[in-house]
């Protein structure tokens, strides 16, 4: 049988993670083998070691399964804690990257602004602005003009010479209608840069028996011309009116405009 030394030693070896297996099966054990002893003393000491590891049986595995939630606890609160932190980390990497974004749209917004503001005050600083005008005098003489008061320079597209609405192409032609042969003459040709402030003589003549014939027929003669600035912004002039008149463009060039 088992002495009292035998069972302490016996207790004292099982690990900790074997007491509640153990203290089972000893519990089993001692109370089988206490129920087949005499009446003595010795059998009521292994009934109550038997009750006792039957009773210290559970405690041991619900202590161990108790370390075991707890440690599971803090494994799953630190598990929490470090994915908390990640989305807290990454939430505010996904802020910080969408502030950057709409700064830099802010910026090339501001961008865009400023340059078109400048864009626009250079077009209004470089703005040609060409008339065409008849005018007389008996010191210089007779004929058709052509003026940049603008502050810019006007690239020619095209210009056309019409009497009583009849197209002519070139000064000869024209100046033949009037018995006019001898007379000076500029031509604003396609492409052709007409300067700020510039002023060119279209047709005109000296004081001469011609002189009044252009003075009674200017009114017969109709010239126009399409012009734009360095920025693709387009006018049409005319000798019947003061002020240019924005186009589109200048690619609708009339069927006979001049060549020279």
């Amino acid at each position: 049988m088992f002495s009292l030394e035998e069972l302490a030693a016996l207790f004292a070896a099982v690990g900790d993670n074997t007491v509640s297996l153990f203290g089972g099966i000893l519990g089993i054990v001692f109370t089988i083998i206490s129920i087949f002893l005499p009446n003595s003393s010795q059998r009521r000491a292994l009934l109550v070691i038997g009750l006792i590891c039957l009773m210290l049986a559970p405690i041991y595995a619900w202590r161990d399964e108790y370390r075991e939630h707890g440690a599971n606890q803090v494994v799953y609160r630190k598990a929490r804690e470090a994915w908390q932190k990640g989305k807290e980390n990454a939430e505010r990497s996904f802020q910080d990257q969408l502030n950057a974004k709409n700064q830099e749209l802010r910026n090339k917004e501001s961008e865009n602004v400023m340059l078109k503001d400048i864009r626009k005050n250079q077009q209004i600083a470089l703005k040609p602005n060409v008339s065409l005008s008849f005018r007389h005098n008996s010191a210089d003489g007779a004929g058709w003009r052509m003026v940049n008061n603008g502050l810019g320079p006007a690239i020619i597209q095209w210009f056309s010479v019409t009497i009583d609405g009849q197209p002519y192409s070139d000064w000869r032609s024209f100046g033949s209608v009037f018995g006019i042969s001898d007379y000076l003459f500029n031509i604003p040709g396609p492409g052709t840069q007409f300067g700020a402030n510039a002023s060119i003589n279209l047709f005109f003549v000296k004081p001469s028996p011609h002189f009044e014939t252009l003075i009674k027929n200017y009114s017969r003669v109709e010239m126009d011309l399409c012009y734009c600035s360095l920025f693709d912004q387009c006018w049409l002039t005319t000798n019947k009116y003061t002020r240019p008149t924005k186009s589109d463009s200048c690619k609708k060039k009339p069927d006979v405009y001049f060549r020279g």
